[in-house]
């Protein structure tokens, strides 16, 4: 049988397909090897070119984020080559579809780039384990693989067997993070401005081992508080978009806050429609999500009052607003909140390292360098990079962090690793944006102020003049 040839394609058809939003995502049963190659005039590898692969989701559900990452790079090759390459080489990238992350898909990925001549894969996130096999270093010769994949089990499987997976970096920070930020912005710091009608939750949680992990670690902090009760708890099916059981439920017990665990963003809409139409009288936290600006263009202004968290999103200084001005001169327009920028602080950190190491092919040294450093970025707290917390170099050990409640061992840094901010979607001149509240469940000002010297920055805050939660349009008396 002859070797099926990858398909490429052109960068407007890429960005079509990663615009989605999943519609795409039956095209994905024959597209695993679906490649693209940018960031240079030029063939894969010609003159001498270093070269990244980036097995991404273009098909996949997570295919918003995909085009965010694309982007991201597209503002890291014009960095580095305009400066003059790195070690005296023009850098490029080549996209291959992972679509929905099964081995398969990763398998082929892996292959493709691999024959490229890659040396670095920067794949975004995922949510299946199976990459942590593929790309182990005795099936890649030790090339580094650097992601922001948030589940604690990446983490665990780094730990447990740190020889076969000494290459792959996760950058994010783990649910124990997500968790005890969610657990202080709703019950330590929002009632100093929010009178709950009462002090209950109810967890929603899609069934996939990220939002699992994350609705566990909530769980464990609120049954620990004796103030704080849960009063729904159920589980839906990964994927789905039909809510009347549970908003039947919340109805009927009437929370003070709703917390909503999913990643994808077509569950986060059908949620927010089914609850707008016939809200209970809550809060609603949604995970993650509304980071993609296509959640917004697809529930309009009733994403307004949603509160949503993210780690690994850009903090409010006046470098992000300088880079941020540089994304939309690119691309026409604004970059989201995640992959936009995390995409490029990882590929910046890589390329710091390689510099650093003086040799693109000095595998174990790039990584060992990454792992020993603080590398600054737009999405670390100001001490910079800290590599998750159940390896590598611990950031629960390095003060200041608080731990929550007393005794709990779900922690979260303020200073260094993942930033972990809470948004709130508010109206503004441009329709509904998120507005930055919290960061580490902090008022805005006041960590801004404590660890960078000055109030936060941005458009949309200078434009409203504060960065504090409203109270949200469905609750009575707003």
């Amino acid at each position: 049988m002859a070797e099926k040839k990858p398909k490429t394609y052109s960068r407007r058809e890429f960005l079509k397909i990663a615009g989605a939003t999943g519609a795409a995502i039956g095209l994905s049963a024959g597209m695993g090897d679906t490649t693209t190659t940018a960031g240079a005039a030029t063939a894969a590898g010609a003159a001498g070119n270093i070269l990244i692969g980036c097995p991404f989701p273009v098909t996949g559900w997570a295919s918003f984020d995909a085009g965010e990452q694309e982007r991201a790079m597209d503002m890291f090759v014009k960095t580095i080559n305009d400066g003059g390459g790195l070690l005296g080489r023009k850098v490029e990238y080549i996209i291959v579809d992972v679509a929905d992350w099964s081995p398969e898909d990763q398998t082929r990925a892996r292959d493709t780039l691999l024959d490229k001549g890659v040396d670095v894969f920067l794949p975004g996130w995922s949510l299946d384990p199976a990459f942590m096999d593929v790309f182990a270093a005795a099936n890649i010769g030790g090339i580094p693989y650097i992601h922001f994949g948030t589940t604690e089990l990446f983490a665990e499987m780094h730990r447990d067997k740190p020889d076969k997976y000494w290459n792959i970096i996760q950058t994010d920070d783990t649910p124990r993070v997500y968790a005890a930020n969610a657990y202080k912005t709703f019950c330590k710091q929002l009632p100093k401005v929010y009178d709950y009608p009462s002090k209950t939750f109810a967890i929603l949680t899609s069934d996939n081992t990220y939002n699992t992990e994350l609705s566990a670690l909530v769980r464990s902090l609120l049954e620990a508080d004796p103030e704080w009760e849960i009063v729904v708890d159920v589980k839906h099916e990964y994927g789905a978009t039909d809510f009347g059981v549970q908003m039947a439920q919340c109805r009927e017990k009437d929370p003070g806050v709703i917390f909503f665990s999913t990643a994808g963003v077509p569950e986060a809409a059908a949620f927010t429609n089914q609850f707008r139409d016939n809200p209970s009288q809550s809060l609603v936290h949604i995970q993650y999500a509304p980071s993609s600006p296509e959640y917004r263009r697809i529930v309009g202004k009733k994403s307004l009052g949603i509160l949503w968290e993210a780690l690994v999103v850009a903090n409010p200084t006046k470098e992000a607003v300088a880079y941020r001005e540089a994304y939309i001169q690119m691309h026409g327009e604004a970059p989201g909140h995640c992959g936009a920028w995390h995409q490029y602080d990882e590929a910046m950190a890589w390329a710091e390292a390689v510099r650093a190491v003086g040799d693109v092919k000095d595998y174990k040294g790039i990584v060992d360098y990454i792992y020993a450093t603080p590398i600054k970025g737009f999405t670390w707290g100001p001490g910079g990079l800290n590599l998750c917390p159940v390896y590598g170099t611990d950031r629960t050990t390095i003060p200041p962090y608080d731990v929550l409640p007393e005794g709990s061992k779900v922690r979260i840094g303020v200073e260094h690793g993942s930033s972990a901010h809470y948004y709130q979607i508010q109206e503004t001149s441009d329709g509904p944006q998120d507005i930055l509240c919290y960061m580490h469940g902090i008022p805005v000002n006041d960590y801004m102020m404590k660890y960078y010297g000055y109030p936060p920055q941005g458009k949309y805050i200078q434009e409203l003049g504060k960065a504090e939660f409203q109270v949200p349009p469905w609750i009575k008396g707003a």
